[in-house]
């Protein structure tokens, strides 16, 4: 994490912007130095580490994860509401704050972060901001509860456990159509952002009893299906499409019941306070899910000697140490190579569902 301050009014020809003096932009590279134009800080403010720290007026968070990140620090403001929060992440992560429950200021990652970052201001205006470092606390953590490790950083021994999870709008935000159209609609998730964490559509279709695909209507993301899946006769399940990330919430808004791999499902589905069956295989749920109330966690077992491998997507197309190439689900999250999945997931849907 570092931040590039700007010296003096400058024009940069690659980008083709206009930056202005004392103007501070959040930078990724660590390669990047001081020049004529800019020098570089590793931290604007400090790090938010000390749970009896009266002065704190006012906490920043920068989020570089997905969708389930974001959604997962709605628990900062809900903490901290007696100060100010601001928010930094791209505009693809601005619809899911919308969600938020408490307010916060939210600017954009690319920038500028501050206008006015010179001496005084440092000293006097900002002397006492404070920043949570949140993608620290757990990036390459794999065995504790995700919000106790972030807050436990901050200094804090023995938070409220009601506070150690998200925190959304418990009614629809928006009057926007959704894709649901059934009032008993059972949304299916199959896939996340990675081929270690997605399972099979029909293994996921085959585990459910008659008596479920009687009592619900299925939903499934066309996109989440294989070409193979595509190909097959699925006369009981609506294949939809989400435009963006507003639709793919008002989805899961709207459903009755949801299944999902996708861990921004289960934040989502938490923090608004409605159920969902939510499946782990690569991390343990008690990592991420520990304090939820609402939605019902499960891990997967195989007799895969690396789980929990807790491998996260460090670039595209990571892939699980048990295959070659990349392909669409781990072999611990599909029945062809667990032989005891689709009897966990018949035990597991036949008592949640």
């Amino acid at each position: 994490m570092k931040f590039q301050v700007i010296k003096e009014d400058c024009f940069v020809k690659e980008t083709k912007r206009q930056l202005k003096k004392n103007e501070v932009y959040y930078i990724l590279s660590d390669d990047i130095k001081d020049n004529n134009f800019y020098y570089v800080m590793k931290t604007l403010f400090p790090l938010y580490i000390d749970a009896l720290d009266k002065h704190c007026k006012h906490i920043y968070v920068i989020v570089n994860g997905g969708i389930g990140d974001v959604l997962m620090q709605s628990s900062i403001p809900e903490h901290f509401k007696d100060v100010n929060v601001t928010f930094i992440v791209t505009k693809s992560k601005m619809e899911a704050m919308k969600w938020f429950k408490n307010k916060v200021n939210i600017i954009d990652i690319s920038g500028p972060l501050l206008t006015d970052f010179n001496i005084h201001n440092r000293l006097t205006k900002y002397k006492n901001h404070r920043m949570i470092a949140s993608v620290p606390a757990f990036l390459h953590n794999n065995e504790a509860d995700w919000y106790e490790i972030m807050y436990r950083q901050c200094g804090f021994k023995n938070i409220n456990p009601d506070v150690l999870r998200p925190f959304l709008s418990t009614k629809r935000i928006s009057k926007a159509k959704s894709n649901i159209k059934d009032k008993n609609a059972l949304l299916i998730i199959n896939r996340a952002s990675s081929m270690l964490r997605s399972m099979p559509f029909l293994d996921v279709y085959n585990s459910l009893s008659d008596e479920i695909k009687d009592k619900y209507t299925i939903y499934a993301y066309k996109g989440n299906l294989t070409d193979d899946e595509l190909k097959m006769p699925f006369k009981d399940v609506c294949l939809i499409e989400a435009k963006n990330t507003s639709q793919f919430l008002l989805d899961l808004y709207d459903a009755k019941e949801v299944i999902t791999v996708d861990t921004s499902a289960t934040h989502f589905r938490e923090g608004i306070q409605k159920h969902a069956v939510c499946l782990f295989n690569s991390f343990p749920k008690e990592i991420r899910t520990k304090h939820y109330k609402y939605v019902d966690c499960f891990n997967i077992k195989s007799n895969c000697n690396l789980q929990f491998c807790t491998i996260h997507e460090t670039t595209n197309y990571t892939i699980c140490p048990k295959v070659k190439e990349w392909q669409h689900t781990a072999p611990c999250f599909q029945s062809n190579t667990n032989k005891t999945l689709i009897k966990q997931l018949k035990t597991i849907f036949n008592n949640y569902l």
